[in-house]
């Protein structure tokens, strides 16, 4: 028989965990929806329907991880339908401004990702990096948080300093933030020079 579709849509979709192991928590949300299709009939015996699809995924969605992993949605608008949807899983990678900012850290400033590095809790995806190379023997770890724009990206970053009496007062680390241009975003080691001035300076006020 004939089948009235009232609308067809997109919609994306993350699944996260973040947390240490005994209080481990999870993530479900839609991140995106968008309406692809208005009403249509599907004709009875019709076997195959098929449309060009275009899906813009936004530029402040996080980036896919071991702990955050994506899918997409196809939903039908049927009345009365018992399943109208069909999820599938993608990837999704970094946007060229991330791509260079996480380069400058890892590959050129040798910031090692730990194992559970970019979680996601719902509001912002965390990056969590152990010095191998630069401020290595000065920082416990580098904890960053990328925040992509039209014209370059925001670092918010905790800056923990390595051992001391700082510690026994939560004295030893230091919460702050950094806009880099596009301009300055054109090499991955201009990037890593802008960044390893700005933790040293950041450093010293620890």
């Amino acid at each position: 028989m004939d089948q009235e579709v009232n609308k067809v849509y997109l919609q994306l979709l993350v699944h996260a965990h973040y947390g240490g192991r005994e209080e481990r928590k999870e993530v479900k949300q839609i991140l995106h929806s968008s309406e692809i299709l208005q009403p249509l009939v599907v004709k009875a015996g019709e076997t195959a329907r098929e449309f060009p699809v275009e899906f813009q995924i936004p530029l402040t969605v996080p980036i896919s991880t071991p702990s955050t992993r994506f899918f997409v949605l196809t939903g039908l608008d049927v009345s009365k339908a018992v399943d109208p949807g069909d999820s599938d899983p993608i990837i999704i990678l970094p946007d060229w401004r991330r791509e260079v900012a996480k380069k400058a850290l890892e590959k050129e400033l040798g910031f090692r990702p730990i194992r559970d590095s970019g979680e996601y809790n719902g509001r912002h995806q965390e990056f969590e990096y152990v010095p191998t190379g630069f401020m290595r023997g000065k920082l416990d770890e580098l904890e960053a948080v990328f925040q992509p724009s039209n014209d370059g990206i925001r670092l918010f970053l905790e800056i923990d300093k390595k051992g001391g009496m700082l510690e026994l007062f939560d004295l030893d680390e230091r919460h702050v933030s950094c806009f880099i241009p596009d301009n300055t975003l054109q090499s991955p080691q201009e990037t890593a020079r802008f960044l390893a001035g700005f933790i040293e300076r950041e450093f010293k006020k620890i």
